[in-house]
């Protein structure tokens, strides 16, 4: 089984790739597992739900913190060892803001430490990211089976290799709209 996190399951690329035994199993999963960390790298945030317990953040005396979108949950919320209650902050789940509604965080390295659940539930993550990682399984699946990774190409007389830079521009494309940009943890 791919990991939990994996964006698409072993069954939607066997499809995608007109697979029917099982021969290949534990190849494919490393393909999707591999797949699903470079498209979150790529994007800057999580794409399937998960939990994150107890980050630290400095505080820089203003009412804002940023965390990784989309966020779903915040269970806790601590400003300098003062426990903030939900009706005290207001988040916004599209870009990751947590905003105090009548104070600031306190100023200071590690001051701030806070509990969330971001990324989107397993039904709710967006097709075009779902196609993207299967049309990039695809393309790495197909460089395994040809035992080209990494090549795009070669030539028998003079002997050319061409390598592979980065990501499928198609998946690149359909990745666009979700990449965050400046966000880091």
């Amino acid at each position: 089984m791919p990991e939990a996190t994996a964006i698409v399951d072993m069954e939607q690329v066997k499809v995608a790739l007109g697979v029917t035994d099982d021969s290949s199993d534990l190849v494919i999963e490393r393909v999707i597992d591999g797949v699903t960390r470079a498209i979150e790298d790529h994007l800057g945030r999580p794409v399937v739900a998960r939990t994150v317990t107890a980050e630290k953040h400095d505080g820089d005396g203003t009412d804002t913190l940023l965390l990784a979108p989309p966020l779903i949950s915040i269970t806790t919320l601590i400003n300098d060892t003062i426990t903030v209650v939900a009706a005290d902050y207001v988040f916004y789940a599209k870009t990751g803001k947590v905003k105090l509604k009548s104070t600031v965080f306190t100023e200071g390295p590690q001051k701030v430490s806070v509990t969330y659940r971001h990324g989107w539930e397993t039904t709710a993550v967006p097709h075009a990211i779902r196609l993207a990682c299967i049309n990039w399984c695809i393309h790495q699946w197909t460089l395994v089976q040809k035992d080209r990774i990494g090549v795009a190409s070669k030539t028998a007389g003079d002997e050319t290799i061409t390598y592979i830079a980065g990501i499928p521009t198609d998946v690149r494309e359909m990745l666009a709209p979700y990449r965050v940009m400046g966000y880091a943890a």
